[in-house]
């Protein structure tokens, strides 16, 4: 059996997200902090929302066929397959459900948000690893070959995802948080610079076979997905308040 990358690279970021993001408490509001042990149990029900929510958004987003004939295999985890627009639904619940409420749900989000480019980067290196998710047809010169996709080189374009949602991401949110915008606005930063970035990937990544292209010879799925993500983050992000937060996180060491 092949080494299980893709849990490990999973394991691995919701381990690193779970350290880092609960290394201060927060304030979310006059007189309300969030200690460690709140901030633990909102992290582990968002990072179970975030798992339970792409295994669903995958099966029911991208391949709804083979899975409501074969609904076992939603739990067979261990064979890839995880959306980030399903795991991005269930996470916004987990929160809510698990104490985001009264106020605490944008800044509980905006502190978890800023680590979120370490899991999918991982995640997209552990695609790379297990090589699923190839990219186009090319001939540049660092084109790969992938046992799977057959006897023709291939962009590399989970290494590609990687690096655009990872560091890349990584770098403009933080960038933005130390702003200290309004709650809510490094959320809907996140959301819109992400869509943009899976929009561009997509040309360098085979189109998902239960989909294909679906006009011009271009235009997929994940785009349209991704379209999507981009209005709603674009909505939430000139609906708030330019006004920065009266309250800051109770350390001001930078995250």
């Amino acid at each position: 059996m092949a080494f299980p990358w893709y849990g490990t690279m999973y394991a691995v970021a919701f381990s690193a997200i779970w350290f880092l993001a609960r290394r201060d408490p927060l304030t979310v509001g006059p007189g309300r902090r969030l200690n460690s042990a709140q901030l633990d149990t909102i992290i582990v029900w968002a990072m179970v929302g975030a798992v339970l929510g792409g295994r669903l958004g995958y099966a029911f987003l991208y391949e709804p066929g083979h899975y409501l004939k074969n609904p076992a295999d939603i739990f067979r985890l261990w064979q890839g397959g995880m959306s980030f627009h399903g795991g991005l639904l269930g996470t916004l619940a987990a929160v809510r459900l698990a104490g985001g409420g009264s106020g605490a749900f944008w800044p509980v989000l905006d502190r978890l948000v800023r680590w979120v480019p370490l899991g999918l980067g991982l995640g997209r290196a552990g695609n790379f690893l297990t090589g699923e998710l190839w990219g186009r047809p090319s001939e540049v010169p660092w084109a790969m070959f992938f046992d799977a996709a057959g006897p023709v080189p291939r962009h590399p374009s989970q290494l590609y995802e990687a690096f655009l949602e990872g560091p890349f991401l990584w770098f403009l949110v933080g960038l933005y948080a130390r702003r200290l915008p309004a709650p809510g606005r490094t959320s809907a930063f996140m959301a819109i610079v992400y869509a943009l970035v899976r929009i561009a990937a997509e040309f360098f990544r085979e189109p998902d076979p239960g989909w294909g292209y679906l006009a011009w010879g271009w235009l997929t799925w994940g785009q349209i997905l991704s379209l999507a993500l981009l209005g709603v983050g674009l909505a939430f992000f000139f609906s708030k308040s330019d006004r920065p937060p009266s309250f800051k996180s109770v350390s001001q060491r930078p995250e």
